[in-house]
């Protein structure tokens, strides 16, 4: 049978989250050149049917991951290390656009710290069951907690510079420490994953709207991986906490796709670092990379956020 591109045109999260797992299974599995990527392999992989799996690969195609050759299927046009930084935008669902909505509008306080599933779903003119999954979300990453009768409330106290401040005081102790453990050890493939999603990342900025959330995602897991090499579940634990709350404080902060970018570049020198050995170099960017980002909410008693990091000069004892 003939490869039929699908009749709909239009870019639909779902097969473009698709075509992101082909992508990464592509990566992981190291695939070679010419690799023949069977609609039926991939459907049992991710447990779908070959329809959106044809889909996804269609969209791949697009971007010349892989060749679609009639009557025979879908080969991989590059070797996985020559992929680079390619990427597909997930284009954002109507819970992802609702979750951002309903951040920003407490962070800058048109919500106060109590909310009900029915003043939002007047207020973000939303359906019932987008407004249910969107307060399972913020609950879930406890943002919020139920209260008395029907309300939510977000955590106390947390959108201030004090808080802000403090975060940062708690990841300046541990992450830099934390990479110069006995225990550290480095997972290549996920240094690897997460460089080139910062690169796919800074391939795209400026050219067109990227959601906040990737964004934020990117930042968050680069810190997760890191406390995730130490091998040690109460670092973990505390740096993920960190990040959670980070969602609720800093989310307003990831607007500008300049800014963003130059906190990459931060991340991936460190990566840089890590994949040559240099512990103690990577800890010092680390350090430096969190170091500014609280004197800016000391100096400025606003939302601080990597994406204004910019380095330090040395100690006194460096030369």
């Amino acid at each position: 049978m003939g490869i039929v591109a699908p009749k709909n045109g239009k870019l639909s999260s779902r097969r473009a989250k698709l075509a992101q797992q082909i992508l990464r299974h592509i990566r992981e599995h190291d695939l070679p050149k010419g690799h023949h990527l069977t609609e039926g392999s991939l459907a049992s992989v991710f447990q779908v049917s070959r329809s959106p799996i044809r889909s996804a690969l269609m969209l791949l195609s697009q971007h010349g991951v892989v060749e679609a050759r009639p009557f025979h299927g879908f080969f991989l046009a590059k070797s996985a290390g020559r992929l680079g930084a390619i990427g597909i935008d997930v284009p954002p669902t109507k819970d992802e656009e609702l979750y951002e909505r309903v951040i920003d509008a407490h962070v800058s306080g048109r919500i106060g710290a109590v909310v009900n599933q029915v003043d939002l779903m007047r207020q973000f003119r939303a359906g019932r069951n987008v407004v249910e999954r969107t307060l399972a979300r913020l609950a879930d990453e406890q943002l919020i907690e139920r209260g008395a009768g029907q309300g939510w409330s977000f955590l106390p106290s947390l959108n201030t510079a004090e808080a802000r401040l403090s975060g940062y005081q708690v990841r300046l102790a541990l992450e830099p420490s934390g990479i110069l453990l006995p225990q550290f050890r480095v997972d290549h493939d996920a240094l690897e994953r997460s460089r080139q999603a910062h690169l796919a990342y800074m391939s795209r900025a400026g050219k067109r709207r990227l959601m906040r959330s990737w964004r934020f995602e990117i930042d968050s897991s680069f810190h997760d991986m890191i406390a995730a090499f130490t091998g040690n579940m109460f670092w973990m634990e505390t740096i993920r906490r960190q990040n959670r709350l980070r969602r609720l404080l800093e989310y307003r902060g990831y607007v500008s796709a300049k800014r963003v970018s130059e906190w990459c570049g931060e991340h991936l020198a460190i990566i840089d670092a890590l994949e040559a050995g240099d512990w103690q170099g990577a800890a010092e960017l680390m350090r430096r990379h969190l170091s500014q980002a609280s004197l800016d909410v000391r100096g400025a008693g606003s939302a601080p956020s990597e994406t204004g990091v910019r380095r330090l000069p040395p100690k006194p004892d460096e030369h």
